[in-house]
């Protein structure tokens, strides 16, 4: 797999457009800008079309995991169950078990029977 640190070299040298604040856009300034933003991204694609990440699956995920078995918005924020239910069909998705993790999936589980609004709403 390729990763950022592989990347392709840049096929233009095209100059940064600096615009000042209220001067008027031209369409030279737009496509110098839209060719420096493709060739930027083609550098980081990688040969078979997708772009790579550092995504970390289920260890990004945990540590925003609170005591009450739910997530947040954020990763300090109370448990909502939004946060809660997207995190756990995220980590269901990719592959989790109910007993790994710090049991994220049994805890979450757990929350999200206690606080049974989604139930209501599946079941609508």
């Amino acid at each position: 797999m390729e990763t950022f640190a592989e990347e392709k070299q840049s096929v233009t040298n095209l100059p940064q457009t600096k615009l000042e604040e209220f001067e008027d856009v031209k369409e030279e300034a737009v496509m110098t800008t839209l060719r420096s933003a493709l060739d930027f991204y083609s550098t980081i694609q990688a040969d078979d079309g997708h772009w790579p990440g550092d995504y970390g699956g289920p260890m990004f995920l945990l540590p925003g995991l609170n005591r009450d078995g739910g997530w947040g918005l954020h990763i300090e924020g109370p448990s909502t169950m939004f946060g809660t239910v997207l995190n756990y069909v995220s980590l269901k998705l990719l592959g989790e078990c109910a007993e790994g993790g710090e049991r994220a999936i049994e805890k979450a589980h757990k929350w999200i029977l206690e606080h049974d609004s989604f139930q209501k709403f599946v079941n609508k």
